[in-house]
C-alpha cells in the first residue's frame, strides 16, 4: 500500500458509492472523512469498512497493519462543516436527487 499523503479528502454521502470511495482513499494513504446527515448511514458505513478490510486481510490481499492504518485514516462526521474542514478535496456521492444536490452545492 502507498504511504501517507498530505491530502485530506471529504466524501459527502455514506451510501454504497461513498463508503467504497472512502475506504479506497484510506487504503491508499489518504486521510478521509466520510459525511452523511443520516447517522444510521454513517454507522452502517463504519461497519462496512471494518468488515470489508477484515475480509481483505482474510484473503491475504492486505496485511493486518494495512487494515489498521486504513481504519486510522477513516473518520466519520454527521456535521458537514466538520467533515470538510481542512479538506484538500471534496467528493460528492449523495443520492441522485437534483434538489438534494442543489441544496448541498448551494
Amino acid at each position: 500500500m502507498s504511504g501517507k499523503t498530505d491530502h485530506v479528502v471529504a466524501v459527502i454521502g455514506a451510501g454504497a458509492m461513498g463508503r467504497q470511495i472512502a475506504v479506497q482513499c484510506a487504503l491508499h494513504g489518504v486521510d478521509v472523512t466520510l459525511n452523511d446527515s443520516n447517522v444510521v448511514a454513517l454507522d452502517d458505513a463504519r461497519g462496512f469498512s471494518e468488515e470489508y478490510l477484515a475480509g481483505r486481510v482474510a484473503k491475504k490481499r492486505i496485511t493486518e497493519d494495512n487494515r489498521q492504518d486504513a481504519l486510522a485514516r477513516l473518520h466519520f462526521h454527521a456535521d458537514l462543516n466538520e467533515a470538510v474542514a481542512g479538506s484538500s478535496m471534496v467528493i460528492e456521492a449523495i443520492i441522485e436527487d437534483f434538489a438534494q444536490k442543489a441544496d448541498l452545492f448551494g
